[in-house]
């Protein structure tokens, strides 16, 4: 049984950048260095395996160094606080300090960079931790082929499986409801389609409370759908965010 009140966070790279993980997009971000095309396609992922392969072992090796900061920390205490039915995740992150955080249930939609897929075993994937793979060296351990392991990460081109089980989600919003969304932009997952039922007219207002946590604002996101926007970073503005997080769970 659901819960009256509820919680859905929905994250992207921001919510990492305070702990040394760089976004993928921005003038800074991975892919102002790297082609899409070589390293996250997935209609070129056969021709380039040993450049994604290259590119993701140092995504691993870059997060084994990374640790949760403020903001992950608060998603863990309220999700203890108040339970998993209550404060729910979706994260278009990759990485795993959410559940280092202590976060549980995690909806990761675009993938899970600490882990490896078996393309034969109906996706099948299995921890790797922070270590390097290799293709034709990591064999699925389902089916034991070498030649079907791939980095567990949703490419350009590719099927997102869970988008079906987070647009579920958000098509059940109510004025009971709370949205969290904190650094994304709304440039991949359409953060405004959500909040109004994907309703075209731009008038139409959000069908549940949100909130917005950006460092800059982003021409994809609609500040008007949102009853607080706080620009800056999400970690140094973590007890903000908690305070509005509990009220709402408080029901004050």
């Amino acid at each position: 049984m659901r819960p009256k009140k509820r919680v859905i966070f929905l994250t992207g790279a921001g919510l990492s950048a305070p702990s040394g993980l760089q976004t993928f997009r921005g003038k800074d971000g991975l892919w102002m260095g790297h082609r899409i095309d070589e390293v996250c396609n997935e209609l070129t992922y056969n021709k380039n395996r040993d450049k994604v392969f290259a590119f993701y072992n140092a995504r691993r090796q870059e997060l084994a160094t990374a640790a949760p900061n403020a903001a992950h920390a608060l998603i863990a205490e309220l999700q203890a606080d108040f339970g998993t039915k209550a404060v729910l995740n979706v994260t278009q992150n990759v990485d795993d300090l959410l559940e280092r955080a202590g976060v549980t249930d995690v909806l990761h939609v675009h993938g899970f960079l600490p882990s490896l897929q078996c393309t034969r075993c109906n996706g099948f994937s299995w921890d790797i931790g922070h270590r390097a793979a290799q293709y034709g060296a990591d064999t699925c351990p389902n089916c034991n082929r070498p030649n079907a392991v791939k980095p567990n990460i949703v490419l350009f081109g590719g099927m997102a499986p869970k988008y079906r089980t987070m647009y579920k989600l958000f098509s059940e919003l109510t004025e009971d409801d709370l949205v969290v969304v904190i650094g994304t932009t709304g440039a991949v997952i359409p953060v405004n389609d959500l909040l109004t039922g994907g309703v075209a007219f731009y008038g139409m207002g959000a069908r549940c409370k949100a909130l917005l946590c950006l460092m800059e604002p982003s021409m994809y996101i609609r500040e008007d759908l949102f009853g607080t926007v706080i620009y800056g970073c999400c970690a140094e503005n973590a007890s903000a965010i908690g305070a509005t997080v509990r009220a709402h769970l408080n029901g004050d």
